[in-house]
């Protein structure tokens, strides 16, 4: 913002629109990040709480002897 402002007094009347769009473009492409990640771990669930499922289903006689094959619960993603 203060290299547009310098440059608008200094005579270039389009610096400060370009500074605008740079700063715009950086906010969405720091948005679109978080924001996937985000989504990634709202959709996860504590690997205690996943193991602690999967130890009830698997106690738990009701399916006729099958045996519970997989739960639907994700765990977090592994950090990068």
């Amino acid at each position: 913002m203060v290299a547009g402002a310098l440059a608008v007094l200094a005579g270039r009347r389009l610096a400060d629109p370009i500074v605008g769009l740079l700063i715009t473009t950086t906010i969405l492409v720091v948005l679109r990040g978080a924001a996937r990640d985000i989504c990634r771990l709202m959709d996860a669930v504590d690997p205690n709480l996943v193991a602690k499922a999967e130890a009830a289903l698997a106690e738990t006689s009701g399916d006729g002897g099958r045996g519970v094959g997989e739960s639907a619960l994700h765990r977090p993603p592994s950090p990068r």
